[in-house]
């Protein structure tokens, strides 16, 4: 019998959760380096990343922000409003204030429309090697991701990797996932 979506979203919510702090740390560091290397991050001039939800043990990708900003790439941010993904730029110095769900996002306004995005970091709760994510059930980042032709790449620590992820017609497939021991394209 195939898992549902929930129990699969338990499995990857457990799997987070079991990893220590240092663990986190270190697996996150390793992602946002093989990330920083990769020739989408050196081409991409405006990325979209997120803010890690601690409290939900999610990959910290702080470090591969504050590249980002070394090299002079605009970095953005979601925004929810209602059940709309939004993106707002941040800045290396800006404010950040509470969003739904346990979120952190730029005090500065989202833009009416999405922005012209190179490469997307996506989160997830788990993924696969054939481009399936499972994201918190909302649909947020499917809606948002039908606006965007920046490359999609998924970012989660080994644990979270599935051998398969159900995916749905609506659910729109990564381009690579990027574990700690490297990227993955997907074909």
């Amino acid at each position: 019998m195939t898992p549902s979506k929930n129990d699969l979203r338990t499995l990857g919510r457990t799997a987070r959760r079991a990893l220590s702090v240092d663990s986190r740390r270190d697996q996150s560091e390793k992602v946002c380096l093989h990330v920083s290397l990769s020739p989408e991050f050196a081409r991409a001039r405006s990325i979209h990343m997120y803010w890690p939800l601690e409290h939900q043990g999610e990959l910290d990708t702080r470090p591969l922000m504050n590249e980002a900003w070394r090299l002079d790439k605009q970095v953005w941010l979601p925004v929810i409003r209602g059940n709309v993904l939004l993106c707002a730029p941040l800045t290396n110095n800006a404010s950040m204030k509470a969003g739904p769900f346990g979120t952190l996002e730029p005090e500065t306004p989202p833009a009416d429309t999405a922005p012209s995005l190179d490469l997307v970091v996506i989160p997830a709760l788990l993924f696969d090697e054939q481009g399936g994510r499972l994201g918190y059930g909302g649909g947020f980042y499917d809606r948002f991701l039908e606006q965007t032709d920046g490359f999609r790449i998924v970012v989660g620590f080994r644990e979270q990797l599935h051998p398969d992820v159900p995916m749905d017609q609506h659910d729109i497939p990564m381009q690579a996932l990027c574990t700690p021991d490297g990227i993955r394209y997907i074909p």
